[in-house]
């Protein structure tokens, strides 16, 4: 038990240390911290009553056309939980999809059947945001947003007082949070991480 406690707080300052490079801020991270990373949010719970996801590379792998298999699961026990479900997506060159085919991939996936809202665009995300938050008439800090992209849905949030995901993996890992998109509340490296928070 304790070499794993050990391990755990190693791989926990060793994530902690690359935010802080990223931030060029000189902070020294104690390895010696004991702070298991599947508690590291406990005192943070929030209260949340809906989520919003984004759909590329945080449900969905834009590059293989096929949805991340821990996905599917992770929306089962977030509507589970009785959480209000709703997804946003954006289409550009990133994407790896027109309009339409994100339309169509959202609606015949299998994961189509656990949102109440869908709003996909290829024009405004925040839009189609502000849309879904005016369907949920919810207050904003009751609506998570998760998101892969900082200077998409995690800014969005942050600067509408919504509690945000940052689910730093893949393609835009290294999109570091700045002044403009304002940090995120929490920060995952895989969807199951998210459970920690909910």
């Amino acid at each position: 038990m304790r070499r794993r406690v050990l391990d755990l707080c190693i791989r926990f300052g060793k994530i902690i240390s690359r935010v802080c490079e990223g931030f060029n801020s000189g902070a020294i991270v104690d390895e010696q911290t004991p702070f298991e990373p599947s508690l590291r949010y406990a005192a943070m719970k929030i209260s949340v009553k809906a989520i919003i996801f984004d759909w590329g590379r945080t449900l969905f792998d834009s590059e293989t056309k096929k949805e991340f298999s821990e996905a599917e699961k992770i929306l089962a026990l977030c509507k589970g939980r009785g959480y209000r479900l709703a997804v946003g997506s954006l289409t550009s060159i990133h994407s790896n999809a027109t309009l339409e085919e994100r339309k169509k991939q959202i609606e015949d996936f299998p994961l189509r059947k656990y949102f109440e809202i869908v709003a996909v665009t290829d024009t405004d995300k925040d839009k189609s945001f502000d849309e879904i938050v005016q369907k949920f008439n919810l207050p904003r800090e009751e609506i998570l947003i998760v998101d892969d992209r900082t200077v998409r849905g995690i800014q969005y949030g942050n600067l509408r007082n919504h509690p945000t995901v940052w689910l730093q993996k893949g393609k835009f890992a290294n999109e570091l949070p700045n002044e403009e998109t304002k940090s995120p509340t929490f920060i995952i490296h895989s969807l199951e991480e998210l459970l920690d928070i909910i």
